[in-house]
């Protein structure tokens, strides 16, 4: 299975909105992303731009 690469940027401001909810709305929240990710892991990887990108990657390393 082709490694599926994500980034994501947090302001200061999103981190504090988060710090303000209560502890049992971060470990759902948590808890839900945690059930995304483990899904997005297992999913098939048909989709024809996650294979492009996989494709370019690949030259990439073997250009190398």
């Amino acid at each position: 299975m082709a490694k599926i690469d994500y980034e994501y940027q947090t302001t200061e401001a999103q981190v504090l909105r988060y710090q303000k909810l209560p502890l049992l709305d971060r470990l759902r929240w948590l808890e839900e992303l945690c059930v995304f990710t483990k899904m997005v892991r297992q999913a098939p990887a048909n989709h024809p731009a996650v294979n492009a990108q996989t494709k370019a990657r690949q030259r990439t390393r073997s250009a190398r």
